[in-house]
């Protein structure tokens, strides 16, 4: 009886691990984001999209077979082991997971500058990355040959990087900045809500 549990158990853990590297495959596969692939854009999106898949798949198969054992424990009653299986749990969330997130930060933002898809999903890349790549764009916001910078400016207080506000404001009162791109940023400035950025805007108003 034995071993039919651990039989069963090693399937499980088997088959649940496979649909998370599936999963994984699927979405860090370069074709999401480069439909006109050209050579050396191709070859950098190929290297971020590998080096994402291999920081975020490890995390997850870790984190996934962590719970399938908590669970396995819960049946058996072993309420220690669950507790300790749980803590393990939200200690990798709270702590590895930003760890993890700002490590591929950097192939994030590689993607977004090579990327060749069309105009709806050039900013789906910002979000799939989230709150660290904003440190990556806000670091090229002042830079007028920045690659889609007004795409890029139109996620910031979605993804609540409040240190880009300085330099949006910087972009804002800077005389050869486009009117369009400027448009942009009193949008991105008033969903931010935050008292500098409301008066900016009101500045920029008056």
């Amino acid at each position: 009886m034995a071993n039919v549990s651990i039989k069963y158990k090693t399937i499980v853990h088997f088959l649940l691990s496979l649909l998370v590297v599936l999963y994984w495959l699927v979405s860090t596969d370069s074709s999401n984001y480069s439909w006109n692939p050209k050579g050396e854009e191709l070859d950098l999106i190929d290297t971020a999209t590998w080096k994402i898949f291999l920081f975020k798949c490890t995390f997850w198969l870790i984190l996934t077979n962590i719970l399938i054992y908590s669970l396995f424990e819960l049946i058996r009653k072993s309420l220690a082991k669950v507790l300790f299986s749980f803590f393990i749990f939200a200690i990798s969330l709270i702590f590895i997971k930003p760890f993890i997130n700002r490590e591929c930060a950097d192939y994030y933002f590689t993607i977004f500058k090579n990327q060749s898809v069309s105009e709806e999903y050039i900013d789906d890349v910002i979000y799939e990355a989230g709150y660290y790549i904003g440190l990556k764009i806000n670091n090229e916001l002042l830079n007028s040959d920045f690659k889609y910078r007004d795409y890029a400016i139109g996620t910031l207080a979605d993804i609540e990087y409040y240190p880009s506000i300085e330099n949006l404001i910087r972009l804002l009162n800077k005389e050869e900045t486009p009117q369009h791109t400027k448009d942009r940023i009193v949008t991105e400035l008033i969903e931010f809500g935050t008292d500098q950025s409301l008066n900016a805007v009101e500045e920029y108003n008056s």
